[in-house]
């Protein structure tokens, strides 16, 4: 039998939150990156031609070094307005989410991709996660006007993404805007795996359908007339306010990125766990808590690592458990 434990944890907060512009935030970080042409730069929401002082047209594309080696974004300006296509390419070294979209004179149009990590079982995706969130939304004259999406998959290969297709068959959100407001019928999987079976799932997930956790129902003018919650057995239960991000905690928070990483590194060499002859063994705590689930994942079984040896038991998964909170 297939254990689930639904606890509501997930606040797809993504929907109101300001995606960011990309192009926007890295043009307030000239330092790191390069710009070519050189001479243009946003004033007052426009880009111009330092040069000329004239409204920029032209193609803009960002680097990570002056070797021009590593490209970031690029995206067309026509009179200073961003028009076609842009996009920022995904770097996991550099901490660049991945974004894809259009633009028609500086507004959003049609189908955008933002993608970041997933931090849903780590606390620092850039360096951890082996898997991504994928959101899409539809624009329509620059206000969200259409369908939205939310899936988790692996996209990523060598720290990079190349391609940004893929099945559909994780899904987390799916609901639509009219004129910037929530319409119609919403459908969320908030479902979270039990602490020592995370790689459960309810039935109906292994046969590819969308088994949804929370339903909400919005009207006309934007506001939530009806809201339903049930359990993997299709049990009723409350409806529960929610409190988690598919931003991220501190995902896209661009500025920090860096530092935070760093300090993430220094703090997980510091992590020690008694091994089955009461000696500390300095480990990679989120690896290890990765190699227990993947691989002792229920019951009783010996994990061996450089020469020292660890009893999985519930108690053992638990003590991960709080030490990776």
């Amino acid at each position: 039998m297939k254990i689930l434990i639904t606890l509501f944890i997930l606040n797809f907060t993504i929907i109101y939150a300001q995606l960011f512009e990309g192009m926007d935030d890295l043009q307030g970080y000239k330092d790191r990156f390069v710009f070519d042409p050189s001479h243009v730069d946003k004033v007052k929401g426009r880009w111009y031609n330092e040069i000329s002082d004239e409204p920029y047209t032209g193609r803009l594309v960002v680097f990570s070094n002056q070797e021009k080696t590593t490209k970031i974004a690029e995206c067309t300006i026509v009179k200073g307005f961003k028009s076609g296509s842009f996009v920022q390419y995904y770097n996991k070294k550099l901490m660049i989410k991945g974004i894809q979209g259009l633009y028609i004179n500086g507004k959003k149009e049609g189908s955008w991709k933002w993608v970041l990590p997933d931090h849903s079982f780590t606390n620092n995706p850039w360096i951890d996660s082996g898997s991504q969130i994928i959101t899409n939304i539809e624009f329509r004259d620059g206000i969200r006007h259409g369908y939205i999406s939310i899936d988790r998959a692996s996209l990523e290969k060598s720290g990079k993404i190349e391609k940004y297709s893929y099945l559909r068959n994780d899904i987390l959100l799916r609901g639509q805007y009219r004129e910037s407001k929530k319409y119609g019928e919403w459908y969320y999987n908030e479902y979270t795996l039990s602490d020592f079976d995370e790689l459960s799932e309810p039935y109906g997930m292994d046969i590819g359908l969308f088994y949804w956790s929370k339903k909400e129902v919005y009207d006309n003018t934007g506001k939530l007339a009806f809201n339903e919650c049930r359990e993997p057995w299709d049990r009723e239960i409350e409806c529960k306010e929610t409190s988690f991000n598919y931003l991220g905690r501190n995902v896209y928070v661009f500025p920090y990125q860096k530092n935070e990483a760093i300090k993430a590194k220094e703090n997980r060499k510091k992590t020690f766990l008694i091994d089955d002859n009461g000696l500390e063994v300095e480990v990679n705590i989120v690896s290890f808590k990765r190699h227990v689930r993947d691989h002792h994942l229920s019951g009783t079984s010996i994990h061996k690592q450089s020469g020292s040896s660890f009893t999985i038991d519930n108690d053992f998964r638990k003590m991960l458990k709080r030490k990776t909170r």
